[in-house]
């Protein structure tokens, strides 16, 4: 924020719980990822800078000078994460057809929402970015928006060895999610743990119940009624 008032203190406030993250050049708060940057051409600018953000970082901040009366201006942080729907290691028969269910939760308001809802959510597998124009072929990902959530689907067909490794569903900006799969042989499977290959299962059938829900919302919302 900009302090046209060279004589007056620059604060900012946590609106949430009302604490004083920093007053003029000081830092209040003993959380040492909040300072206040000054490095900007612009002399009158006092900038917030939180390192190393999390989730509970979301919400309002209000810039404060204290004239009289008060000046004052908020502004709203909104933190996008990824979540993997089910369980974040999976055992896959070699040939199976696989598909990973990734979501992205965006907050109710109405501009919030248009504002991130055309950030695309990135696949990257062993740090190397994912597309289906690549050379292995059988990769397909489909992502639907429905009211407040993002969805995105990452089909993998007719997975071999070469497929096993780390699978992560990350936003353009905000926080990734990872999952590892491993590609075993038929034989192999005996070897597996129970609960490991239980879990594959059950994560399988958690990803196509809540496709088929997603799928009934999306057809619902564009039902046309006869005039």
């Amino acid at each position: 924020m900009e302090n046209f008032y060279n004589l007056r203190r620059v604060s900012w406030i946590r609106q949430k719980d009302l604490l004083i993250l920093t007053s003029g050049i000081i830092t209040f708060t003993a959380d040492g990822r909040f300072q206040i940057d000054r490095s900007r051409d612009e002399s009158n600018s006092w900038d917030l800078i939180i390192r190393e953000v999390q989730l509970t970082d979301a919400g309002f901040y209000e810039c404060q000078i204290n004239t009289e009366p008060k000046l004052k201006q908020s502004v709203r942080l909104i933190i996008l994460s990824a979540k993997i729907v089910g369980s974040l290691e999976r055992f896959v028969q070699i040939g199976s057809i696989i598909t990973i269910t990734c979501y992205m939760k965006i907050n109710d308001n109405e501009n919030s929402y248009h504002a991130v809802s055309s950030q695309p959510i990135r696949w990257i597998f062993n740090s190397k970015l994912l597309s289906m124009q690549s050379d292995r072929g059988g990769i397909n990902v489909d992502t639907v928006r429905l009211s407040n959530v993002i969805v995105t689907h990452l089909t993998i067909a007719f997975v071999t060895s070469r497929d096993s490794g780390i699978y992560t569903c990350t936003p353009i900006k905000g926080q990734s999610d990872s999952i590892k799969l491993s590609i075993i042989k038929n034989e192999e499977m005996e070897a597996v743990k129970p609960e490991n290959y239980l879990q594959s299962n059950n994560a399988e059938k958690n990803d196509i119940v809540l496709w088929k829900k997603l799928f009934l919302l999306y057809s619902v919302l564009f039902i046309r009624f006869p005039t």
